[in-house]
């Protein structure tokens, strides 16, 4: 990790790989450094099961997790979005195939987004707070399926749901 840094070749990733360095050397993960550092984007492509501690933050313009992939599983995740952000939290798009399971969606503009007419995604036991205009939108012609979702003190529409998608909220 600090040969990392030193052939970074630049002083902010130099001190960012300096702290992740020395957050391993006393036994805590690697991530939460990384998710703490204001100089990497927040927005995640493509991310397998979390644990229950996995938290992602959302950048100013943009969600924080993007699924563009088949046969994802996430689970276990608290997804934060940002209060100036006009993005969703969590954006499943472009023909991804996505499990999600337990997952705390909080703030943003909109709280989840499926779209794409080739897009399918299942939601158990979502959970979206806060979500400023809607709390799940599916749209395009996209998938999705909905079971034990909650939508909750948000100051939009809680589900969104186009005329191709199956919702059981």
């Amino acid at each position: 990790i600090s040969i990392t840094g030193e052939i970074s070749g630049n002083q902010i990733f130099k001190g960012l790989w300096k702290k992740v360095h020395a957050s391993v050397k006393q036994g805590k993960k690697i991530t939460q450094p990384l998710l703490q550092a204001e100089v990497l984007p927040r927005a995640v492509t493509l991310v397998g099961a979390g644990s229950v501690s996995s938290v992602l933050r959302a950048p100013q313009s943009g969600p924080a997790l993007r699924v563009r992939a088949a046969r994802v599983v996430l689970a276990r995740v608290n997804l934060l979005g940002s209060a100036t952000s006009t993005a969703p939290v969590l954006d499943v798009t472009e023909g991804a195939t996505a499990s999600l399971h337990h997952v705390l969606v909080d703030g943003g503009a909109a709280g989840a987004r499926v779209t794409g007419a080739t897009t399918q995604a299942t939601f158990e036991r979502v959970t979206v707070l806060r979500a400023r205009t809607a709390g799940v939108t599916v749209e395009d012609g996209a998938r999705a399926r909905l079971v034990g979702v909650s939508v909750r003190d948000g100051a939009g529409l809680g589900i969104i749901v186009g005329a191709s998608s199956e919702g059981r909220p």
